[in-house]
């Protein structure tokens, strides 16, 4: 029942209706909500940008209040990460995927043939959209 809910939620958002398909979100997570389902929702990738979307509405967070805070928690940071992830363009994921693998400033920029001040100005876009402040940060991140 939950995923074919979900599914509707995807339809309603590629048709373009997403005040309906937020409606329909905010109903599918009252019932996964009942029996704790999170990879549900955070497996189904198109699903996510509309749930960031869903976090940041006051209106849904409002009614939020009846389910447990850390189920709610739990969900936003599962898709959180992965929705952020996904908006690092080719390049950046290309300059995160060295620094995952320990590249230094220096070493990054060699490989990729830009300088190393581009690649600082890379990291700090990397750290902004990955929601985190520091490069063992996002080392840790890279490795989950």
């Amino acid at each position: 029942m939950i995923e074919a809910t979900v599914l509707e939620v995807i339809c309603q958002h590629r048709l373009g209706d997403t005040a309906i398909a937020l409606d329909i979100l905010h109903k599918v997570l009252q019932l996964a909500a009942k029996y704790y389902y999170v990879r549900t929702l955070a497996d189904e990738k198109e699903l996510l940008p509309l749930l960031e979307q869903y976090f940041q509405l006051e209106s849904f967070a409002a009614k939020w209040n009846p389910y447990p805070d850390y189920y709610f928690n739990y969900l936003q940071s599962c898709t959180t990460n992965v929705v952020r992830h996904e908006v690092l363009t080719p390049r950046e994921k290309e300059v995160f995927d060295l620094l995952a693998k320990g590249g230094t400033n220096r070493e990054i920029a060699d490989m990729l043939n830009l300088s190393a001040g581009t690649i600082r100005v890379y990291l700090s876009t990397i750290y902004q959209k990955l929601g985190v402040k520091s490069r063992s940060q996002a080392i840790l991140l890279a490795k989950k």
